[in-house]
């Protein structure tokens, strides 16, 4: 677990509230991904002291997040949805649904993951004051992110 720490500042789309971080899927109803966009490949959390972990954000599964679903159908259009799929070249077609999550600015993040790297000094990361590990997700070991303590039996949504 740790503080986001050093993340540019952005604007959640839809919601319009500050976040360090933000991911849009926007779905067909059959669940096919029309569009998956975010706002950085990384977010690195920090506990207080220096010891920092970077972790990737690429292919993460998130556990209760914070987040705001939109729906666009023929017969309900949502044209704020619909025009930012336009920017992006997409068009609608039929329905979709939209859920975007996003972790605030110096929010306590969460997070389960393989550590790969603890850096250089770091043969004991939990005694090193400054030490900066990595996680990598693997097939058997995904990265979790949550934005509450994850349980033992923790299932990503």
């Amino acid at each position: 677990a740790g503080l986001v720490a050093g993340a540019e500042r952005h604007t959640t789309p839809f919601a319009h509230d500050p976040c360090a971080y933000y991911r849009i899927v926007v779905e067909r109803t059959d669940g096919a991904v029309v569009l998956e966009v975010s706002s950085a490949d990384e977010l690195m959390l920090t506990d207080g002291s220096g010891a920092s972990v970077l972790v990737p954000l690429a292919g993460a599964r998130w556990v209760s997040p914070r987040h705001l679903e939109l729906a666009s159908t023929p017969s309900a259009p949502h044209e704020g949805l619909d025009a930012w799929l336009g920017e992006r070249g997409v068009a609608r077609e039929g329905a979709v649904r939209a859920r975007v999550a996003w972790i605030e600015p110096h929010e306590l993040v969460f997070v389960r993951g393989l550590v790969t790297s603890a850096g250089e000094d770091a043969s004991d990361y939990r005694g090193a004051e400054r030490a900066r590990l990595e996680i990598r997700a693997t097939p058997e070991h995904p990265v979790l992110l949550s934005l509450a303590p994850l349980g033992a039996s923790a299932s990503a949504s």
